[in-house]
């Protein structure tokens, strides 16, 4: 049997809600949604469309990882090496897409959850 003070009890009852997993904002499908959507713009090319299904959407939605980040890293670098080669509005969308994957990865937010204790 585990014996626990009052005091560690209420660090456990303020830290619990704060884990990622108990958290909305980790648990919503929102970057798989907003990838789904890139990959079928009218504003990029055939084979960046068919790129971003085959070494991101697809594999998000099989089994995300860790290396879909690194994916969506590289890709994002490309995208914007040469600006005005690809449409601002895809660009911007792109980016959003690459923020909600860092915080869905919690990667975005080192240390977040702990500073709003």
């Amino acid at each position: 049997m585990l014996l626990v003070s009052g005091g560690e009890v209420l660090v456990i009852r303020k830290i619990h809600p704060c884990l990622p997993s108990f958290k909305a904002e980790f648990t919503a499908s929102v970057p798989l949604t907003r990838i789904r959507d890139i990959a079928h713009r009218g504003d990029i090319p055939h084979d960046l469309k068919q790129e971003i299904k085959h070494t991101i959407q697809n594999k998000l939605h099989r089994s995300a990882g860790p290396e879909d980040l690194v994916a969506s890293e590289a890709m994002l670098a490309r995208i914007t090496k040469n600006p005005g080669e690809y449409s601002e509005a895809f660009v911007e969308q792109f980016k959003i897409f690459h923020h909600e994957l860092k915080d869905f990865f919690n990667a975005g937010r080192s240390g977040y959850g702990i500073l709003n204790l």
